[in-house]
């Protein structure tokens, strides 16, 4: 990574297109990597740049996007993802009403390439009991992906 700091540069995206990706991505658009082209010389920092939106406020009525806030890609680049808790219905205590209760919504990644960041980092449910702790370790990690080391709980199987 190198130490020069970029300066920031206004960008104006199109409403409608951000709309689109907003409706369409949902939670994983803030761990999507895109191709913004920034008008200007080389002095304001003109051309494509690859980016991923941080910060997208929507007015709260009418869930028209108001600001988003875009950071700019280098490799290991810290990245939150979300998590999805799958094969719920092959775990029998599940399936017979237990819930899990879900301590994190989001995983820190680091990749070095833009196609390797996941939309989703999928988490197994298919075994466990009462009080089964899911953990980072039971995380399936795609290629390229790099979790940090700690291997803190992520959802935890209760009963009503």
């Amino acid at each position: 990574p190198s130490s020069r700091r970029t300066e920031p540069a206004q960008v104006h995206v199109c409403e409608r297109e951000l709309w689109r990706e907003l409706r369409a991505r949902g939670v994983a658009v803030e761990n999507t990597v895109y191709a913004l082209d920034v008008d200007g010389g080389d002095d304001a920092g003109g051309g494509a740049r690859l980016v991923l939106p941080r910060q997208v406020q929507l007015r709260a009525a009418t869930d028209v996007a108001l600001s988003c806030n875009f950071l700019r890609w280098r490799p290991g680049l810290r990245i939150a993802v979300p998590l999805r808790f799958v094969d719920r219905l092959q775990n029998p205590f599940l399936k017979r009403g237990g819930y899990l209760h879900r301590l994190e919504h989001f995983l820190d990644v680091r990749c070095d390439d833009p196609a390797d960041v996941p939309a989703f980092l999928d988490v197994s449910c298919a075994v466990g009991s009462k009080n089964h702790v899911y953990r980072k370790s039971d995380v399936r990690v795609p290629p390229g992906v790099a979790l940090d080391a700690s291997d803190r709980p992520l959802a935890v199987v209760k009963t009503k």
